[in-house]
């Protein structure tokens, strides 16, 4: 995931620090004496690792368990920021959109991924609930799909969250 990056690689490069040292020690023995104050300031780089992996709670399970969820569902979910860019879809929703043509969603602007349902593009630009039926034409059948959309919000607007729906058995 793209939010554990960042912190991922200070932990990786703090975690390496100490071991440098010890090597530098072990190669330099004349070092040793200067050496030695870093090697308690890797005490402290230690501290710092735990404070960031607690922060982020680099090791929570609710990560791995909406992964599950969200690719284990029978819909399609595309989730939205407020800026109308598509952050994040699970794995029916991205096989969906690539059956129709489109390679990636993710980092994908909604005004051009979303043109052919205008209804479905304002619901997701405006952040307001609501719910449509889209037409789609898959591996040359022609497919209805109803479209709920919710605001995402917690102090504010913060995006929308789409739910995708096969109805053409319905129809």
């Amino acid at each position: 995931r793209s939010d554990f990056r960042k912190p991922g690689m200070w932990v990786l490069f703090l975690s390496t620090f100490p071991f440098v040292l010890e090597i530098a020690k072990l190669l330099q023995p004349a070092w040793s004496s200067w050496l030695l104050p870093l090697s308690v300031y890797c005490g402290f780089t230690g501290m710092l690792m735990l404070v960031i992996m607690l922060r982020i709670k680099f090791f929570a399970i609710l990560p791995f368990a909406r992964n599950v969820v969200l690719d284990t569902l029978q819909e399609s979910v595309v989730i939205t920021n407020a800026a109308g860019k598509i952050i994040d879809s699970n794995r029916r929703a991205s096989r969906w959109f690539a059956d129709m043509g489109h390679a990636a969603i993710a980092g994908r602007d909604v005004r051009s991924l979303l043109a052919p349902w205008p209804e479905w593009r304002k619901l997701c630009e405006s952040m307001q609930e609501g719910r449509t039926e889209v037409e789609a034409w898959i591996d040359g059948e022609r497919k209805i799909y109803s479209v709920n959309v919710s605001p995402v919000h917690a102090l504010r607007k913060q995006g929308s969250v789409s739910l995708i729906v096969d109805i053409t058995e319905k129809e």
